[in-house]
């Protein structure tokens, strides 16, 4: 029974997500407080449950707000799963960077730097170069220290990537 109960909890993550921006913020709430609630028998004890949630979050777009950016922040920096921490990076870029604030970057930048799965650390290098300028100095720091000191290569060709990303938003932001 438990295992129908993470599908049903799977699929309705999913299905809000595909809803994205039509719906209102009391959906990015509850899909925030799943994230966060790992313990076992809480709604989100399930790896591939708390994975999808993070996506979803990541497609409601601006409605997701503060709650589901901090959510997805917290997940980045501590979940104990790769796969929930790769896709919180990645719903953080999907999200862009005025929606993110200062402690989904925060959050991006040290796990570029520090995340122990080198997965996470790409997925989070891409994230800063789709947040564009938005990514600041802070996040060109952050990606070129990878380029010059992280031991993976795809790592390095992804912070390269990255910083290609930002260069282009910051010039096309400085022609308009």
């Amino acid at each position: 029974q438990d295992d129908a109960l993470a599908a049903q909890r799977w699929k309705a993550s999913e299905t809000l997500g595909q809803l994205g921006p039509a719906i209102e913020g009391s959906a990015s709430v509850a899909l925030a407080r799943v994230l966060r609630e790992s313990k076992r028998g809480q709604p989100g004890s399930e790896n591939h449950v708390r994975s999808s949630v993070a996506g979803s979050i990541g497609k409601l777009g601006e409605s997701c707000g503060e709650d589901g950016t901090a959510a997805l922040a917290a997940a980045l920096r501590s979940d104990r799963c790769v796969a929930v921490r790769r896709r919180a990076a990645t719903s953080l870029g999907e999200l862009g960077g005025e929606s993110i604030g200062d402690g989904g970057l925060e959050a991006l930048t040290d796990a570029v730097r520090w995340d122990s799965d080198p997965n996470v650390r790409w997925c989070s290098c891409m994230a800063l170069g789709q947040i564009g300028p938005h990514a600041g100095e802070r996040g060109a720091e952050s990606l070129a220290r990878a380029l010059a000191n992280d031991a993976d290569l795809g790592v390095r060709l992804r912070a390269a990537a990255a910083l290609g990303m930002l260069k282009d938003a910051i010039g096309e932001a400085g022609a308009a």
